[in-house]
């Protein structure tokens, strides 16, 4: 399975600016992080559309930060596209 494009989605989420503000629109994508560590064994990471052009990451319940969301539409479709395929 090639999940070349998979990774390259999730590297270009970057923060582009931190907030504190709730997610009030419709979720696009969630992921659960399974870590080797044993404080922290998994992450929650939601993202959830705020208007067109952002995102507003939510980890573990807590909002954090503002994404670009063409980058998580990249996302979605990259995982559309192993799920499908």
């Amino acid at each position: 399975m090639d999940i070349a494009d998979f990774q390259s989605a999730l590297t270009m989420l970057t923060a582009s600016e931190f907030t504190d503000k709730k997610a009030k629109e419709k979720e696009e994508i969630s992921l659960t992080v399974f870590l080797n560590n044993e404080n922290y064994p998994k992450i929650q990471i939601g993202l959830y559309r705020q208007d067109g052009s952002n995102c507003i990451a939510v980890v573990d319940g807590m909002p954090v930060s503002l994404v670009n969301r063409s980058y998580v539409v990249d996302l979605v479709e990259a995982v559309n596209a192993i799920v499908l395929n």
